[in-house]
């Protein structure tokens, strides 16, 4: 990104004064993500840049970033800032309806939110952080995975490492994992979304795959889109490797925040009983008429299960997959139950 021509980057023995404007002014630079042409390309889509996601995900003013100064930097022969690229993942802690979460997503209007040769990376950082004070794990998916000008660079193929697969599987033992696939996502972050307790989609969004239409296209010589390749309708109707859809971004945010409250925060605590107001001794009339005594007529076990659980709330899962199975959460006197 560009940098002021005319401004002179702390050097040794130089007042401490100046490196913290500097800092300052490159916590500024990383604000703007990847320009103005780019943000404005991203609402173009009708998509939310990272950072507005994750203020709409979380409360006012919690968000508490981890490296936020992290980026490519360039100096001059005067050892003078000449260009700064923030790091294409922003994460931190934060807190959704007053209770603590790790949170993380994908910057898309910097390199497809694709890794660049500085990249903060999730597994180093939230993840870690997730695991030691037991937060749930959120993470907002839209990226293209790995670099191949890095692969070009460095001469070889880049794979992920073992390592990484192991603490993200340590990670879904210890603590509640959701993901939001918020656009197309392909490579390396799309294996990572689907290593999660929730998944949710946009309806004409989100799109996930191991290798987008191009790649497809030379390799099999199948010529898709990426709805048809890796939309909501392939994965949350016909694979079911994604749990939910949603109608916008908002709906999105709203069903992990719905998902995320019927659960503890580690496997060795228990989900807190919240107030709900519905009397544990209510007894509905229609419970005694909803289940017809001839075993051969259906019923709607939809309404009979909004019947039983407190105000009728049931966050339901899965719903366009294994028809015949009804799976959600909801509560009973205040209590969270599966």
């Amino acid at each position: 990104m560009p940098i002021d021509p005319n401004r002179e980057t702390w050097k040794p023995g130089m007042g401490w004064e100046q490196a913290v404007d500097d800092m300052g002014y490159i916590r500024g630079l990383a604000q703007e993500l990847g320009g103005p042409e780019r943000i404005k390309r991203q609402h173009s889509g009708g998509r939310y840049t990272v950072r507005e996601r994750i203020d709409k995900m979380v409360d006012p003013g919690s968000f508490m970033e981890a490296g936020p100064l992290v980026g490519a930097v360039e100096y001059d022969e005067d050892g003078n800032l000449t260009e700064f690229t923030p790091g294409a993942y922003i994460m931190g802690l934060a807190e959704i309806d007053g209770r603590p979460v790790a949170i993380g997503g994908d910057d898309f209007t910097i390199s497809g939110g694709s890794p660049h040769n500085v990249h903060k990376n999730s597994r180093q950082f939230t993840q870690p952080m997730a695991i030691q004070y037991g937060l749930p794990y959120i993470q907002l998916v839209e990226g293209v995975g790995h670099s191949s000008k890095s692969d070009e660079a460095a001469g070889h193929m880049g794979l992920p490492s073992g390592e990484q697969w192991w603490q993200h599987m340590e990670l879904l033992r210890r603590v509640p994992v959701a993901a939001g696939i918020m656009g197309s996502v392909a490579g390396a972050p799309a294996a990572y979304a689907l290593m999660s307790h929730f998944t949710v989609m946009i309806k004409g969004q989100s799109q996930i795959f191991p290798s987008g239409p191009p790649v497809v296209r030379r390799a099999i010589g199948e010529t898709l889109d990426k709805e048809e390749l890796g939309g909501y309708q392939m994965h949350v109707h016909d694979s079911g490797q994604v749990d939910n859809e949603a109608e916008n971004e908002e709906d999105a945010f709203n069903q992990i925040k719905q998902f995320i409250s019927y659960l503890p925060n580690t496997t060795s605590d228990v989900a807190p009983r919240v107030e709900t107001g519905d009397p544990p001794d209510r007894r509905p009339e229609e419970l005694l008429n909803i289940i017809p005594a001839n075993r051969r007529r259906s019923y709607d076990a939809r309404k009979l299960i909004q019947l039983v659980v407190d105000n009728g709330e049931f966050f339901e899962m899965r719903r366009h997959w294994a028809g015949a199975l009804i799976t959600g959460f909801a509560r009973l006197d205040g209590y969270s139950v599966g």
